[in-house]
């Protein structure tokens, strides 16, 4: 990734977050971590923002995911189902599940995700 397409925010301490963006209105932070300690974790953390209005497209993966809603609400398509997610929830995705994500409120909807499993 080229460097105009990536943010660095380098914060006290052995964790480096970059921001990437995933669709329009819509930004990963992958949380980097020394080698010694990222060697060892069986799971990758990272947030996500997603603006007023933008959406997370439909995608899916061979991981387990993990979302903790820490701010904002937004509408969820998760395989065949469709909920309203809001600060506070937890969802789980199981591997291979199309999900796609919108942000229904206004201000910006944020997301922790922990996920682990087959690496896409």
């Amino acid at each position: 990734m080229s460097a105009p397409e990536r943010t660095a925010r380098q914060g006290a301490g052995p964790v480096r977050k970059f921001g990437r963006p995933l669709a329009p209105g819509v930004v990963l932070h992958d949380l980097l971590l020394p080698p010694a300690v990222g060697r060892a974790m069986p799971c990758t953390l990272n947030t996500a923002v997603v603006a007023a209005g933008a959406e997370l497209p439909r995608h899916s993966h061979p991981q387990t995911e993990i979302w903790v809603v820490a701010a904002g609400r937004g509408r969820l398509e998760r395989g065949p189902e469709v909920f309203d997610i809001a600060e506070g929830d937890v969802v789980v995705f199981e591997p291979e599940v199309e999900h796609r994500l919108r942000n229904t409120g206004g201000t910006d909807l944020r997301l922790v995700s922990v996920y682990w499993g087959a690496v896409a």
